[in-house]
Formats: structure tokens, C-alpha cells, sequence
């Protein structure tokens, strides 16, 4: 019995950790968006079933700390619901900076789903809480936050954050 309460102990240790370190991994704090992200994506596709892609173009720079904190939330939830939900067997992520604006896409081949059945015709009704908090989140950087989605057709979900007015991470 020792033996099987020491395990749970050291089991529960693991689960708290993982936890902690999803909720605000040290890597995005000490690294930035682009590490904390390739690392993502590496662990979740060595951990599910899922073929993980992370591909990014152009970024040259640290970015606000709500900016890396509001697409590291988004890419997350997505991957999760990409995994759980959708099924996907492929996801890609790709995060690209141009000019004054920065752009975070997820695509997966899932199931897809009936838009107006988890978003409500006018876009504001929501079935869950993962969509709207990435909408939200969005929002309040005044971004735009996009879905293209059908049922067998797989999922994209398309994030638009504009760089003007924006400060830097002043600890780089």
C-alpha cells in the first residue's frame, strides 16, 4: 500500500507540474512566443496521435506580453480541441509577422464542425467556452479572430493582431 501511495503521490507531483507549466510555461516568460510554441507543438505531437507542424516566417522580435500570452492561450485551445474534438490526425501552426501586423493560424484535418450550430447565426451565441474566451482574447487586442470550418472538411482558425501601437518586450 506504501508502494501504491508513494506512486500517487509522485503521479499528482507530475499532473500539479503539467498543469502549472500550461497555465504559464516558463519558456514563454524567459523565451518568447516562438520557443515556448515549437516546444508546444513538439510535445503534443509526441503525446497524442497527431502529426504537430509549427512553421514561422518573419518574426524578428519579442512581442507585449498580452500578445504572447493571448496566442499562446489561442494555440493551445486550439491543438485541444484540434485533438480532442476534432480528431485531427495533421495539425499546422504557423505564425507569421508582416509589416504591422501579426498573424497565428491553426489548421487541422478534422472533423470540422456545423459553425452556426456551435457559434449561433449572428456569431455571438456559443455552445462552449474555448471559442468565445479566444474571441475575447482577441478582442481586447483589437485583432480579428476568424473560423473557417465544415463538417469533414477540417478546421482553420485565423488570428490577425496589428503591431501598430503595440510595444515591444522591453526585456530583450
Amino acid at each position: 500500500k506504501l508502494k501504491e501511495v508513494k506512486k500517487l503521490i509522485n503521479d499528482t507531483i507530475t499532473e500539479t507540474k503539467r498543469i502549472s507549466n500550461n497555465l504559464m510555461p516558463i519558456v514563454l516568460e524567459d523565451f518568447g512566443l516562438v520557443a515556448t510554441l515549437e516546444l508546444f507543438c513538439e510535445q503534443n505531437s509526441r503525446n497524442t496521435n497527431a502529426d504537430i507542424i509549427f512553421q514561422h516566417f518573419g518574426i524578428a522580435r519579442r512581442f507585449d506580453h498580452q500578445i504572447e500570452r493571448a496566442l499562446y492561450r489561442i494555440a493551445q485551445e486550439s491543438l485541444h480541441n484540434s485533438i480532442k474534438y476534432a480528431a485531427a490526425s495533421e495539425i499546422n501552426v504557423q505564425l507569421l509577422q508582416k509589416e504591422d501586423s501579426l498573424r497565428l493560424m491553426i489548421e487541422d484535418d478534422g472533423k470540422g464542425f456545423e459553425k452556426k450550430k456551435i457559434l449561433g447565426s449572428t456569431g455571438t451565441k456559443q455552445k462552449g467556452n474555448g471559442l468565445r474566451n479566444m474571441k475575447e482574447r482577441i478582442a481586447l487586442l483589437n485583432g480579428t479572430f476568424d473560423i473557417d470550418t465544415s463538417i469533414g472538411g477540417g478546421t482553420v482558425i485565423t488570428v490577425v493582431i496589428s503591431l501598430k501601437n503595440q510595444s515591444t518586450d522591453e526585456q530583450n
